[in-house]
């Protein structure tokens, strides 16, 4: 019964990284949240360099999951502060390699969209 219960954590783990990576790749690279990165840009420099980097926002998420979710802490020691940064990082550390593989699938895409953006700008110079 207790390698079950560990197993689901884990799974769970893995369920909490895939949502936070996903929310934080989302609102950092996608076009759908361009209005908020360029809002948020214009508070401080530090503030837009944190809108524009999955790894960074999702520090953030991971923050707010563990705080409103009731979720578990990895038991690490006797101090909630230690186990629950311990299990900040740890599902961070996971995001971050999921963050990989949605970095390598989004590239073209990306690069479809980059270059439509040079194609926007020479078209008006040349309308100039």
């Amino acid at each position: 019964m207790e390698l079950a219960v560990a197993v689901l954590r884990i799974i769970l783990l893995f369920l909490i990284a895939f949502g936070s990576a996903s929310i934080s790749f989302t609102m950092t690279y996608t076009s759908i949240f361009k209005w908020f990165r360029d809002l948020l840009s214009k508070v401080h420099p530090k503030v837009e360099e944190l809108v524009h980097c999955p790894w960074c926002f999702n520090h953030w998420v991971t923050i707010v999951i563990l705080f409103v979710a009731e979720i578990d802490l990895l038991p690490l020691t006797n101090y909630t502060v230690i186990n629950f940064l311990f299990t900040l990082f740890v599902l961070t550390s996971i995001s971050g390699l999921i963050h990989y593989v949605l970095l390598r699938a989004y590239e073209p895409v990306a690069k479809l969209a980059a270059a439509r953006h040079l194609e926007k700008l020479r078209s008006k110079q040349s309308e100039q």
